[in-house]
């Protein structure tokens, strides 16, 4: 037991220590003065019943170089990439919103950085218990284990679900016509959008433990080994020690909380209070998307 709780310790320092370098480091997408006129292909997808405020707010625009394509699904999106005349496409779900200064300041981050695709994650807009138990969770988890500075200086793997993106274009076609070239993946960052990009509508139970599934990148062992840690060993600290000894561990959730919820632009007071039922939460959407996983790929095995 002992040395499931030295375990148990050193995962939760490590994770903290991970949060507070993002916190320290800010990997947020900045806000730049400097103006483009690179022509952008925008690729909306969803349903077209969900979109007509994100096309608002694209229409709104500083950015006038702009063309836009709907697709209802994934596939049909990458049909239309052949429709594409931009120097830049950019992916993004339409139930979104995006703020002035998002084109300008992602072009500009790509030509200084020599990028190819920058990986945004979005901010939420929270509304309703149900969607404070779930939105939240997978910021938490990436924000948690992932330092994003990191991502393109060492080639880290992003565990962001990629649902917006925004690509250089000639790359992107490269990478699907020839993935034996691909480029680079040094030339590829995670960032967080700083309020330019916002999801307005949050996932079904089903979308968040599918995204959740794939910040594991579907491995079950990894998904086991990190819920016995984080939801398990925090009960084993507080059912066999004193208060004493479990205020270090309680003090630095708080502390990752309030943190991540400042990079994410969340209200941190909510978010502590609520993280036992999100944490009881992120274990059954992972549960359930790990069942679902195991199904799938029983499935594929007979086929």
């Amino acid at each position: 037991m002992i040395i499931f709780v030295y375990v148990v310790l050193v995962f939760l320092v490590l994770r903290f220590s991970v949060t507070v370098f993002n916190f320290l480091s800010n990997p947020q997408l900045g806000h730049y003065g400097r103006k483009f006129n690179d022509k952008i292909s925008v690729i909306v997808t969803g349903p077209a019943s969900e979109n007509e405020e994100l096309l608002r707010s694209i229409a709104a625009q500083d950015y006038q170089n702009i063309e836009i394509l709907i697709a209802e699904s994934q596939a049909q999106s990458e049909t239309l990439i052949g429709n594409a005349t931009g120097k830049y496409l950019f992916f993004v779900d339409s139930r979104s919103v995006v703020t002035k200064g998002l084109f300008n300041s992602l072009i500009y981050r790509v030509k200084a950085f020599d990028l190819k695709l920058i990986i945004l994650i979005p901010n939420r807009a929270l509304k309703g218990v149900k969607s404070w138990l779930t939105q939240p969770l997978s910021d938490f988890v990436v924000l948690n284990l992932l330092p994003l500075r990191l991502v393109r200086i060492f080639n880290f793997p992003s565990l962001v679900e990629e649902s917006c993106l925004f690509y250089d274009a000639v790359s992107y076609r490269k990478k699907n016509t020839e993935p034996e070239k691909e480029a680079d993946p040094k030339k590829v960052e995670t960032l967080l959008a700083n309020g330019m990009l916002t999801i307005t509508r949050g996932d079904s139970g089903d979308e968040a433990s599918r995204a959740l599934i794939h910040i594991f990148d579907n491995n079950i062992f990894a998904i086991v080994c990190y819920l016995l840690f984080l939801v398990l060993g925090p009960l084993v600290l507080i059912w066999n020690f004193e208060l004493a000894f479990i205020s270090l561990p309680l003090g630095l959730i708080f502390l990752s909380r309030v943190m991540i919820s400042f990079l994410t632009k969340q209200n941190p007071l909510i978010n502590v209070f609520l993280h036992p039922l999100q944490m009881a939460t992120l274990a059954y959407l992972l549960v359930l998307g790990s069942i679902r996983t195991l199904f799938t790929r029983g499935k594929h095995s007979r086929d």
